[in-house]
């Protein structure tokens, strides 16, 4: 933990305010929003599937106050070993080097110039130019595979966990993820899942084009707009998931999940302004194109128990 951000936690309990960068306001919301679920589903376990050197699991363990078992998933053996140094002095983190897919087995993994944009599926810059000098192939690697629900069989039995969340960040490739799970999605108390709204990749489904539409003919959807002044700098979006194609509810209807009974929080995004923008604090918006779904489901029963 560096000087900074030592002073800053201390001056937060003197103050009893939260200190945060702005270049980090976008991710507070995610660990308030965490905090909140986890506490009231009472989560007992982690997959973090996509955990590339560990950002997730230390948020969760420094700013969500979660102190349950943490399995994490990172295929790329270099990034795995800085995820193992990362989590040693913690003994209820575990690191898997694997990739967690819809089959078990071997498959190539495309480690890119920027090890956050590494994925078992190719890039495709096509449609947004400022991430091709990140997102390029710069090797490819054969490495392991598993299933969601090979993993959780195994650390189920270890752990004897109950009540477990699924977090997916594969870069492209979680729907793959999703389908691996088979049965056992059903177990999951809540999922997370971090697309790109535009596609980056070769072969991830392409969101764009449909996404607004859904959201704009559905009854009971919420389309929220953030403005500064006259311009639109923000939206977010939720809808009752029976609305959304069949190709996205059919795969949770098939894992147990009623679809009727599901309310599907889409996305959360604010646009980063221009230099000559006259904003009092830069860096407080992320760039749209930049920016990522946050998916978080929870089983209306659950819900119901708090009632």
């Amino acid at each position: 933990m560096g000087m900074k951000r030592s002073l800053a936690d201390a001056a937060e309990r003197v103050l009893g305010a939260r200190i945060v960068n702005p270049s980090r306001i976008a991710l507070l919301f995610e660990e308030q929003h965490l905090k909140r679920f986890f506490a009231h589903f009472d989560i007992d376990c982690v997959f973090d599937v996509g955990a590339n050197v560990g950002q997730y699991a230390t948020a969760l363990r420094d700013r969500v106050g979660f102190r349950g078992q943490i399995i994490s998933f990172e295929p790329n053996p270099a990034t795995a070993a800085k995820l193992r140094a990362r989590s040693a002095s913690d003994p209820g983190w575990h690191v898997e080097e694997l990739a967690l897919d819809a089959v078990a087995g071997q498959t190539e993994f495309n480690v890119m110039a920027s090890d956050q944009f590494s994925s078992l599926l190719r890039p495709d810059n096509s449609s947004i130019a400022i991430f091709s000098q990140s997102n390029k192939v710069e090797k490819t690697l054969t490495v392991s595979t598993s299933t969601v629900a090979l993993e959780m069989s195994k650390f189920r039995k270890k752990f004897g966990f109950e009540r477990p969340f699924l977090k997916m960040d594969t870069q492209g490739h979680d729907l793959a993820v999703a389908k691996g799970a088979g049965d056992c999605m059903a177990q999951f108390v809540g999922l997370q899942s971090e697309m790109s709204i535009k596609t980056i990749y070769e072969g991830s489904p392409d969101y764009e084009e449909k996404y607004l539409r859904t959201y704009a003919e559905a009854a009971g959807s919420v389309i929220v707009g953030a403005f500064d002044g006259d311009q639109l700098v923000g939206a977010a979006t939720a809808l009752p998931l029976r609305h959304e194609p069949e190709d996205l509810t059919l795969t949770f209807a098939e894992h147990g999940y009623s679809v009727r009974e599901v309310f599907y929080f889409g996305e959360s995004v604010l646009k980063r302004p221009s230099s000559s923008a006259n904003v009092k604090s830069p860096g407080t918006f992320r760039h749209l194109e930049n920016s990522h779904a946050l998916y978080i489901i929870a089983q209306r029963a659950s819900i119901r128990e708090s009632r």
